[in-house]
């Protein structure tokens, strides 16, 4: 970042696809000296064959999936009492996956992935492996998720992958979701290694990218998840991504931006561009609500802080998610042991679960006319 469940809420405990209990206890049929009647024990005898049959055929069933090349079942989501399945999706997003990007991004040997720099690049080849492992492919007309440009004489790298859509009309709307993996490089011989800036964010994309893809069903609109360098010089990505965009402007239809989600312990987030559609703010509420965050909708300012203003000053509707200012913002101490592994994976599921809910919905976001006076000036 720059300086200056209602009917769709499902509790994740309780028992998910288990056996049924039938809640009774096991009757004995012989009383002193009484015989069983032979209808009774043919009657017994039928349950026990009847219960074989369908535990056979579940197992058949189960078997015939696994086979079929259909994306496996996801692991339950550890500590948090529910298992992921294709009605919380949000479940396969794993903190420890979470972390694993964030400390691969934030090693010393990346030296704070400057724009234009040798570790830049590797930090994009990165990530184009593990999107591209999980199945997301590059968007329509693109040969490769990397998108090579030049900044200042030197070649830059965005990252993008596309999930498409099933609906026949739908499918032509986009949704970017996105989150810059730029940081400020070395100076003065220290290497400023952005975990929370942004690092975080990055690893929320990807894991909401991989959990959509393998775990949820199909959605209705498309997804560009777009991974953005150059925030840190003014969003020459997001701005070179928008100019040369795959898919028209006007098929974009919303954009997400996470940019430092990862230090916060009060598992608040505080969430901006409410003002840009009136329906955002309660699809925001009810996620939260789901995932065990309070949203604070604050900080309009922030609408010029990051890649979605590029986004916001074409008119299209946005939200951005993201933690207050810490000690640690743009300094060589923004390491990754500072940050917040269960504030992370929260904010990652939000972000899921809105994705679905605007992937999902009758109309288009509508821009609110007005949304650009509601927000503050930026920050000098």
């Amino acid at each position: 970042m720059q300086p200056g469940y209602d009917d769709a809420v499902r509790t994740e405990g309780g028992n998910r696809g288990g056996g049924v209990r039938s809640g009774k206890g096991v009757r004995s049929d012989r009383g002193d000296g009484e015989r069983v009647s032979w209808l009774r024990r043919f009657a017994n005898a039928f349950r026990v064959w009847t219960v074989a049959v369908v535990f056979a055929g579940i197992c058949a069933a189960a078997s015939g999936f696994a086979e079929s090349g259909a994306a496996p079942a996801c692991v339950p989501a550890a500590g948090r009492g529910g298992v992921a399945s294709k009605d919380a999706p949000e479940l396969c997003i794993d903190g420890a996956a979470l972390m694993r990007h964030v400390e691969t991004l934030a090693r010393p040997e990346l030296k704070g992935r400057d724009t234009g720099s040798p570790e830049e690049k590797v930090a994009a080849e990165y990530l184009a492996r593990e999107l591209t492992d999980a199945g997301l492919m590059p968007p329509p007309d693109w040969t490769s998720p990397i998108q090579p440009f030049d900044f200042k004489g030197s070649p830059a790298h965005n990252v993008v992958v596309c999930l498409r859509g099933d609906d026949p009309v739908l499918r032509e709307e986009w949704i970017v979701v996105g989150a810059h993996f730029d940081h400020l490089g070395e100076r003065k011989g220290q290497v400023y290694p952005g975990a929370d800036d942004n690092a975080s964010g990055v690893a929320g994309v990807i894991e909401t990218a991989r959990a959509l893809r393998k775990c949820a069903p199909p959605l209705k609109r498309s997804i560009l998840f777009c991974f953005f360098t150059g925030e840190e010089r003014g969003f020459v990505g997001s701005r070179h991504f928008l100019n040369t965009s795959p898919v028209p402007k006007s098929r974009i239809v919303a954009m997400l931006n996470a940019d430092m989600i990862s230090r916060d312990d009060t598992r608040t987030i505080h969430v901006v561009g409410t003002q840009t559609c009136d329906a955002f703010a309660a699809v925001v509420e009810a996620g939260a609500a789901r995932v065990g965050l309070k949203a604070v909708f604050d900080h309009p300012e922030w609408t010029y802080q990051s890649d979605h203003y590029v986004f916001f000053s074409e008119k299209i509707p946005f939200l951005y998610f993201g933690v207050e200012d810490h000690p640690d913002y743009h300094r060589p101490t923004d390491t990754p042991e500072k940050t917040n592994q269960d504030q992370m994976e929260r904010v990652s599921r939000l972000m899921l679960v809105v994705v679905q809910n605007l992937a999902d919905a009758p109309r288009r976001p509508a821009w609110r006319e007005g949304g650009v006076e509601a927000a503050d000036k930026p920050r000098e």
